[in-house]
């Protein structure tokens, strides 16, 4: 995942039973890449973590972990000080639905777009999510979504099982191409 600033945060597991690593790559000026290693205070009872995306800004972390109760999502914020940076302070977000894996993108600074799958439901949806974890709605979804992409004051683009890229616009999905994932820059 990148922010604005062009940093890569990265998820590092050398082997299953080792922790595992928050990585972020910062930009330099020689170009060259240096990873550091950032403190994921308190995030480790909430288990492995499957998915993590930086906010655009920076300053927060959605996070979709998978413990022995099944994935759940989770968003944490940004703390950087003169000694390093680390994430803290994550809280569940819309409990009542389970999370795909890469099912998570930041559609604004406060919201996020989530693939997830309500109980009963027969497939994943795509879920509008405020990350204070208070309003949810579902958006209109076509069938057999596999990935999403988002981004501030763009349209919501899937990509479908039969590897469809689809847009929606005008509150209709079109198909606009092929491919199994669609993203937006940033």
């Amino acid at each position: 995942s990148w922010d604005m600033f062009g940093n890569v945060w990265t998820v590092r597991t050398e082997t299953a039973q080792s922790p595992q690593e928050v990585r972020v790559s910062p930009v330099t000026q020689s170009g060259g890449t240096k990873f550091l290693t950032v403190a994921d205070s308190g995030l480790s009872p909430f288990g492995l973590i499957e998915t993590l995306r930086v906010s655009r800004d920076g300053t927060r972390v959605a996070v979709i972990a998978k413990s022995t109760a099944g994935p759940q999502l989770l968003v944490g914020r940004v703390v950087k000080s003169a000694t390093g940076v680390s994430i803290e302070g994550f809280y569940p977000v819309a409990p009542s639905l389970v999370p795909v894996t890469d099912g998570v993108v930041w559609a604004s600074s406060t919201t996020l777009e989530v693939l997830a799958t309500l109980s009963g439901a027969t497939g994943p949806e795509v879920w509008d999510i405020d990350v204070d974890g208070w309003g949810q709605q579902q958006v209109p979804t076509p069938p057999d979504v596999v990935a999403i992409a988002k981004a501030p004051n763009q349209p919501l683009v899937v990509a479908t099982k039969s590897d469809q890229i689809q847009v929606f616009r005008n509150d209709a999905w079109q198909v606009v191409g092929s491919g199994t994932a669609p993203s937006y820059p940033g």
